[in-house]
């Protein structure tokens, strides 16, 4: 788990059943959830998906799922690491 977000992605995990489901081994999470882990608004999150920019998601009729995988690597991408670590 990331050290930094991993209070909310435990509290994401612990709430799995709002907003989230589980197919196989993947877990794939709202858009709601999406910006309550990234921290990135929702009119940001859909302005990337119609310029398909950022994060890889799925759609299914108007249901838009981001693979929580794809937002934790995308979180990890983004680290910056502080000086003298």
């Amino acid at each position: 788990m990331i050290r930094y977000n991993s209070i909310r992605i435990e509290l994401f995990l612990h709430d799995l059943d709002k907003g989230a489901e589980r197919m196989t081994d993947t877990i794939y999470v709202n858009e709601k959830k999406v910006s309550e882990i990234t921290g990135l608004a929702l009119p940001t999150l859909r302005n990337d998906r119609s310029t398909k920019r950022r994060l890889p998601y799925i759609k299914v009729g108007k249901s838009v799922r981001y693979s929580l995988r794809d937002v934790i690597d995308f979180m990890e991408r983004h680290r910056i690491q502080a000086q003298g670590s």
